[in-house]
């Protein structure tokens, strides 16, 4: 019975396969072609500053983490990736009894796209990508018993207790403008290669 199941499981693969079903983000090459992909630094057209290198560094960590393709100089690339920032918006979703806002959500869209080297043709585009996470604006809604926090923050909960805040509140923005960065370029990746 064992073998039967084994057998079938293997005849249900094949068959996804040679319909084209691939697993996601497993593409050996990207749409235009080719291996090698310059990133360019994006446009911010948001009033936030400092937005583009924390992007940048998620999307070529996450193409190095995946191992498939190689970021390159633009010389050697085979595709130039490009993109804006176009939206960056931070609201309170959280309040207290005296309308303090105690929670916050960042929310960032970014459009993006791929030129082939060779050809100069526009090979791919993403007009519209979100992303959002939320963080607590005061150190009584910061739960440092979660794994986010303690992965994630530089701060302690004894250091927590002797910030105002004002500092909890920028500490813990920074900490979920790096998961909304992460949580792009692995969207913005796994679009790309899939061509969606």
């Amino acid at each position: 019975m064992n073998a039967t199941r084994a057998g079938l499981f293997i005849a249900g693969l094949l068959l996804l396969t040679g319909c084209g079903y691939h697993f996601p983000g497993g593409a050996t090459s990207l749409p235009g072609g080719g291996t090698k992909i310059h990133v360019r630094a994006f446009a911010n057209a948001t009033q936030e500053p400092g937005l583009v290198s924390g992007l940048q560094r998620a999307f070529e960590t996450e193409v190095a983490r995946r191992g498939n393709f190689e970021i390159v100089a633009g010389g050697a690339a085979d595709v130039i990736l490009t993109g804006t920032i176009r939206q960056v918006d931070i609201r309170p979703v959280g309040f207290s009894q005296s309308d303090e806002a105690l929670q916050y959500e960042t929310v960032v869209t970014i459009a993006a796209r791929l030129q082939n080297v060779r050809t100069q043709r526009i090979v791919w585009r993403i007009d519209h990508l979100s992303q959002n996470d939320s963080y607590g604006a005061a150190a009584q809604t910061v739960v440092t018993q979660s794994s986010q926090f303690q992965e994630q923050s530089s701060l302690s909960e004894s250091n927590l207790e002797q910030l105002s805040d004002v500092q909890v509140s920028e500490s813990q923005r920074d900490g979920a403008l790096g998961r909304v960065y992460e949580n792009l370029a692995r969207e913005l990746y796994n679009a790309m290669v899939e061509d969606f």
